[in-house]
């Protein structure tokens, strides 16, 4: 008797307790979406996820099997697979012919030519003085406030300095000079391949590097050089104008009663393994930037040196030789150059890009063409890999698949989707998850939502009302440029 009253408290207990946190979160939430802070909401889902609850302390780490806790030989360590991680991916790789512009598939530019302009003392000026004080210092240990506060008296300065760079085609060596942190992304803590290396450089050097990345970015859009496919790391792009795309499609295509198939590519440590000449030869002859221009950016992604700061302690300086530094402004750009012919050399399907991330998709009304589409493409991929010395992440790389319950039936496992003679493996086990996506993308694009004056209107159209408002907005507004800056710098 006392145990069936006992249980029953418990559980009103436990009831009173869920409801209990359901109001407080969702309160927070609608809090959130009133004030429009994405800062204090991105906040509040870490919070719930639990990631805010994670230590930065590395305590152990393991190298060639071998457990290491002293706090030198673990920056040392992660110093040394930072450096070398891009140039070991390369050697593994076998390239038939070291001429990569014999599967590139886009013509060269001798009618343009990228040329700096005199970056003026206003330009600089307003960089300093919309600094964040709370950017943290490099290694030339000046802080943002002390900087934003002389803005007036340095900036005649720095615009010198930064004009006599471009015009000599010389960056200036401590400006290369980075910390970097080891900051963690999934899995085994104790191996080194589970950590991202975040560089840490010198305000200035990233002041500058914005105003050159103006510079870069304005010519490259209009002469319309970047990839329609690629979303990353451009204004006016986002995950959700790609996520539309590929929705907008897949939808399609299921309503058509073709079966569609999504090939998820990851590749492995991609900024890292950047290779410098390949990268300045299509810079050269993609892009039209030579000269003094060509010897500024050889100049700036030369001889850059960075130590390694893990629990304090700080490691001996080494060279890198490859890769583009992750946490500065330019290096997400020069790596969308790397990649920008990738999409030319695929015939039968549709790519879609979001910086590194690849998706390639096509559809089919029977599973073998769908199949045949797939394979040759992943195939054109593995040699366009292969040339430009990356290399895919075989454990990462997924398919999926999307339609009706009818077509999926037509899935035949013996005829596998294949990268390098392998078979990709299933994105998802469960065998309805496909329809279930499908039907989702459905739901969300017919589903009715309020807008922001309290209207219902369609989820879809709401998607679609804000991609149209972030085209709408003007590169000269500081603020959103500086937010677009700012997913620059946290690349992550």
């Amino acid at each position: 008797m006392h145990w069936i009253k006992f249980r029953a408290i418990r559980n009103k207990v436990n009831s009173e307790l869920k409801k209990a946190k359901k109001n407080y979160f969702c309160n927070k939430i609608e809090d959130c979406a009133r004030a429009k802070d994405p800062k204090q909401s991105w906040k509040l889902i870490n919070n719930l996820l639990g990631k805010n609850n994670k230590s930065n302390n590395i305590s152990q780490l393991k190298v060639e099997d071998v457990i290491i806790s002293d706090d030198i030989k673990i920056a040392e360590s992660f110093n040394d697979f930072f450096v070398n991680i891009g140039a070991k991916l390369a050697n593994e790789i076998e390239i038939n012919s070291t001429d990569f512009t014999s599967f590139q598939s886009v013509p060269s530019r001798p009618d343009i030519q990228f040329k700096f302009s005199e970056i003026s003392t206003h330009e600089v000026c307003l960089q300093l003085r919309n600094l964040k004080t709370s950017k943290s210092t490099g290694i030339d240990t000046i802080p943002a406030r002390a900087l934003k506060i002389a803005a007036e008296i340095i900036s005649p300065s720095l615009t010198w300095i930064f004009n006599l760079s471009i015009k000599t085609g010389i960056y200036v060596e401590e400006w290369k000079k980075a910390w970097v942190l080891p900051i963690y992304k999934s899995e085994d803590r104790q191996k080194c391949e589970n950590y991202r290396p975040i560089s840490i450089l010198p305000i200035i050097s990233k002041i500058f590097e914005r105003l050159v990345f103006n510079q870069l970015y304005k010519y490259l859009n209009e002469h319309s050089l970047l990839s329609k496919y690629q979303s990353g790391f451009r204004p006016k792009n986002s995950t959700l104008s790609a996520l539309i795309q590929m929705c907008d499609a897949w939808y399609t295509n299921m309503d058509n009663g073709d079966l569609s198939g999504v090939v998820f590519l990851d590749i492995r440590k991609a900024f890292d393994s950047i290779n410098h000449d390949i990268l300045l030869r299509k810079m050269k002859e993609q892009f039209g930037v030579s000269n003094i221009e060509f010897k500024w950016f050889e100049s700036y992604i030369s001889n850059r040196e960075q130590v390694c700061f893990v629990n304090g302690t700080m490691s001996t300086p080494r060279n890198l030789v490859c890769g583009v530094p992750q946490g500065s402004i330019l290096g997400p750009l020069l790596f969308l150059l790397y990649i920008n012919d990738l999409p030319n050399n695929l015939k039968n399907t549709i790519p879609c890009l979001y910086a590194d991330d690849t998706q390639i998709f096509s559809s089919a009304n029977d599973y073998q063409h769908l199949v045949f589409n797939l394979n040759s493409d992943l195939n054109n991929i593995s040699q366009w890999l292969k040339q430009n010395k990356l290399q895919h992440h075989s454990s990462k790389t997924k398919v999926m698949y999307v339609g009706s319950k009818h077509n999926l039936h037509k899935i035949n496992n013996d005829i596998p989707v294949m990268l390098n003679g392998q078979p990709i493996p299933r994105a998802i086990s469960e065998p309805m998850y496909s329809v279930a996506y499908a039907n989702m993308c459905r739901c969300l694009f017919s589903i009715k939502v309020a807008d922001a004056e309290g209207k219902k209107t369609s989820f879809r159209k709401l998607l679609l009302n804000r991609c149209q408002k972030e085209f709408e907005r003007k590169t000269e507004d500081e603020e959103a440029f500086a937010e677009k800056l700012k997913q620059l710098e946290g690349l992550s």
